[in-house]
């Protein structure tokens, strides 16, 4: 897993982003531009199912709209099975003192990842301060099986969180509609944390919105995030006065999530997370810790 967008070395050929979500593939593949990225072809092709052979065959119809011969991908994972928290270390540790303490940190995941079931990843954030990042292994496999039917290679398995932040660097947090559900990525120093609302959690958009106004401030009290702009992406036709609603009633700014020049007012991209995770190739590199 990798954290936040820092530019290193040069790279050729860079892997395509490949994002499976719960109602659809999305593929984007990007090309270097001066001092960042440009989008050279996206595809998102939806499914009524997440079933294997379904998400399979929409992969295969996405790849072939994105007419690509790069065969290299970055997947993402998300919680619960994958997790990114921020950990400290005094200053001047050894690494293998860092990685032993890593190791013992992760504990906390004991009863829904086994010592055996997990994978663990570090990234500096200075100071003697770390991401670390959680895996399961069995969804790792899963992943990367299914991305091998397609004829693809799994050069890197990413943290959906610092995939989203990568690509929204301009805001604090994102709130991505989906069918039954949104998400509330707040974006934090160093990492920031998750939230998933479930509409049938609640009887009405003010309950809803009563729900985002105290993640937002349980986030800035216990220091978590001070979320001043977000950015909405996702299913969000016939959601505008909802949208509005909580950038009053939440007191943030709140915008369509967008990449490069794309004109004020279009529909968020639906491969926008693929975009961040095939940026993957621009964050900074990590060093694994079991």
């Amino acid at each position: 897993m990798t954290i936040f967008g820092i530019p290193f070395g040069s790279t050729r050929g860079l892997p395509i982003g490949i994002d499976i979500g719960v109602a659809g593939v999305s593929a984007v593949a990007i090309a270097r531009d001066g001092d960042g990225a440009r989008v050279e072809a996206a595809a998102h092709v939806a499914t009524d199912t997440n079933e294997p052979p379904a998400i399979l065959a929409a992969l295969r119809s996405a790849l072939k709209e994105l007419g690509t011969g790069e065969k290299r991908c970055v997947v993402g994972l998300a919680e619960p099975d994958a997790f990114a928290i921020p950990v400290a270390f005094a200053p001047g540790m050894r690494r293998m003192a860092v990685v032993r303490a890593a190791q013992i940190e992760a504990r906390r995941f004991d009863e829904h990842f086994p010592a055996r079931d997990r994978a663990l990843s570090l990234a500096p954030a200075g100071d003697g301060r770390y991401v670390l990042g959680v895996a399961k292994r069995g969804a790792v496999a899963a992943r990367t099986a299914l991305v091998r039917q397609a004829g693809l290679t799994v050069h890197a398995v990413d943290n959906e969180h610092c995939a989203w932040r990568r690509a929204l660097p301009s805001v604090d947090a994102l709130l991505d509609f989906s069918v039954d559900r949104a998400r509330l990525v707040m974006f934090g120093e160093p990492v920031g944390e998750n939230a998933t609302l479930f509409y049938g959690d609640y009887q009405s958009d003010d309950e809803f919105i009563d729900a985002i106004r105290a993640k937002l401030n349980d986030a800035r009290l216990e220091d978590i995030a001070d979320v001043r702009s977000i950015a909405i992406a996702g299913e969000t036709t016939g959601r505008d006065d909802l949208i509005d609603r909580i950038s009053v009633e939440c007191g943030v700014a709140a915008e369509t999530a967008a990449v490069g020049d794309m004109p004020p007012g279009a529909a968020p991209p639906p491969w926008l997370l693929a975009y961040g995770l095939a940026l993957w190739s621009f964050a900074a590199p990590i060093e694994a810790a079991s």
